[in-house]
């Protein structure tokens, strides 16, 4: 357009390009004083390089023109006027939309290649003198300030006998170096930002040879692993470095004196291999969670927050807290169900020993192996935690039902004795009967008779035996006869209700020893002992148990608070 020759129009495309590129035009129709003040202007570069090709092409024109025979000057000088007085109206237009145009195509075409970046790269690295061992400097001419973020991705697993804890996520650390500000030469309009290679390998953290690199690390992971990495470095000279992680991390703080109801605190020191360098949280959040809360079947994180003591290192507290309805589900349950398995043995009857035996060992044994589950789960510690105190109350009500039943053996025994003392004490009194009779003197055998009615005579009314003192003699040799039946035997005595029995009388019972008729309900202090022991274990064995199980589940809820 604008009278140019064709010849011209590419090569002013290509030369505004390196122009833009390079910030400094080379065309002969216009003088380079002209355009140096152009310089920080891309369009006005593009529109003079636009201007100097028009005057290039009108002075081929005119050199054409005067070479030409006159009547073709004449023609070409009429058919120019024409064409001018044509496109006179469009030429500003024109010339305006060309350099928008220019302005649009500089936008796709300048060649922000990989090899411009690493001339740029080379350019402020080594150009300018920088040496990579010397710490970076910040914009008031200090040691550079690192600023770190952990940015969890996913929670692994929490190991309670080790006491570790695996995370995977990414280590974010950046810092302002001035010496490697490239917003000067003109690139920040090709490249948002410079991206430098790493060297490494997954054993250790990724590092920069060609700029100094604080190498932010953790001090508490036993065992890491990295990956993708992203290092870029924008205009201004903040370096943004991201390095992948999967890491084992010490959790040496454990505390399980709450268990299941715990919430476990580890720390996760990031210090830097530089020194006198200071490490803060990036942008004031020591940890990021762009998938939202981590957790584990087991585990959920609860709390995170920047505990460290000085600025010299980021130290981030993670608070894990244990799901606890797991352990009530198969912990507190079966433990409950185990205790109520030994309750129902005590209504089984004493006289079947292997009943009450398996019913009262077999718990015990199942508490045991319980037991055995949970610690296992544990490390060694001598921290009593909460469901270890709740297993072991559960595993003595266990160990209480075989105790009981030991004890109602001892009992029944000496009842069994007792039953025999009876038995011979009426054979003794069928012997004493015939000596009174001078069939025969028997001194020794009449003592023990005389001593086994003291037992059955009121102690200050010696001779005379009533009816409570009747029945509590009856009860010592193991008969156990209620109110009932002992009005019943003074009746067939012919003894009236405010008369008492004497010596005599009681000698006659004892040797016909006339037996009562049943009662169809008997009260508890007419029963035997072993029976009694019974009656009191099926009421107060589950109302301690559940006075137990409230006092542990208030220290539950101080604990869940």
């Amino acid at each position: 357009t604008w009278g140019s020759s064709a010849p011209h129009r590419p090569n002013c495309a290509r030369h505004c390009t390196r122009a833009m590129a390079r910030r400094h035009i080379r065309a002969p129709a216009v003088d380079d004083a002209a355009l140096s003040g152009l310089a920080r202007a891309p369009v006005l570069h593009c529109a003079a390089c636009w201007l100097s090709a028009v005057a290039r092409g009108r002075a081929a024109t005119a050199h054409a023109a005067e070479a030409a025979p006159l009547h073709v000057r004449h023609r070409s000088g009429r058919a120019a006027r024409t064409r001018a007085g044509l496109l006179r109206p469009f030429r500003w237009p024109m010339f305006t939309l060309a350099v928008v145009l220019c302005t649009l195509w500089r936008g796709a075409a300048v060649p922000c290649s990989e090899a411009l970046q690493s001339e740029v790269i080379y350019n402020i690295t080594t150009g300018r003198g920088y040496d990579r061992k010397e710490v970076a400097v910040d914009l008031e001419g200090g040691s550079a300030e690192i600023s770190a973020q952990l940015v969890l991705t996913d929670l692994v697993k929490i190991d309670d006998v080790q006491q570790t804890f695996t995370v995977i996520g990414y280590l974010r650390s950046s810092w302002t170096d001035t010496r490697l500000i490239f917003s000067d030469l003109g690139m920040d309009k090709c490249f948002k930002f410079l991206q430098f290679p790493l060297t490494g390998n997954p054993a250790r953290p990724y590092a920069s040879d060609a700029i100094w690199d604080p190498t932010v690390h953790f001090t508490t992971a036993l065992q890491s692993s990295y990956g993708s990495w992203f290092y870029m470095l924008f205009p201004p000279g903040t370096i943004y470095k991201s390095v992948q992680f999967s890491g084992i991390f010490s959790c040496a703080t454990m505390n399980f004196a709450a268990m299941p109801f715990d919430v476990q605190e580890c720390y996760v020191p990031i210090v830097t291999s530089a020194k006198d360098i200071s490490v803060i949280p990036k942008d004031g959040q020591p940890i990021e969670l762009p998938f939202g809360n981590i957790e584990t079947p087991a585990w959920v994180l609860d709390s995170y927050s920047d505990a460290s003591p000085t600025r010299d290192s980021l130290t981030i507290r993670l608070a894990f807290r244990r799901r606890w309805s797991h352990f009530i589900l198969t912990d507190f349950v079966y433990c409950v169900a185990i205790v109520c398995m030994t309750w129902s043995g005590f209504f089984l009857d004493h006289n079947a020993p292997p009943a009450r035996v398996t019913i009262a060992v077999i718990p015990v044994l199942t508490m045991l192996n319980r037991m055995n589950v949970v610690m296992a789960l544990t490390p060694r510690i001598a921290t009593v935690t909460w469901l270890d105190t709740f297993q072991v109350v559960s595993l003595w009500f266990t160990v209480v039902g075989v105790l009981e039943y030991g004890l109602v053996q001892v009992l029944m025994h000496l009842l069994k004795q007792r039953s025999v003392q009876l038995t011979v004490l009426r054979d003794l009194v069928q012997e004493l009967t015939g000596v009174h009779k001078g069939e025969g003197r028997l001194p020794l055998q009449r003592a023990v008779l005389q001593t086994a009615i003291q037992s059955f005579q009121v102690p200050t009314q010696p001779g005379q035996i009533t009816r409570h003192t009747l029945r509590s003699g009856l009860h010592k040799y193991g008969c156990y006869y209620s109110a009932e039946q002992v009005d019943e035997v003074f009746l067939r005595m012919g003894i009236g209700e405010e008369s008492h029995m004497d010596r005599g009388m009681l000698v006659q019972f004892l040797d016909k020893f006339p037996q009562p008729t049943p009662v169809m309900s008997v009260k508890f202090r007419e029963t035997p002992l072993p029976l009694k022991v019974d009656a009191v274990m099926r009421v107060g064995f589950p109302l301690a148990y559940c006075a137990t199980l409230a006092a542990l589940w208030s220290r539950a809820a101080t604990l869940l608070q």
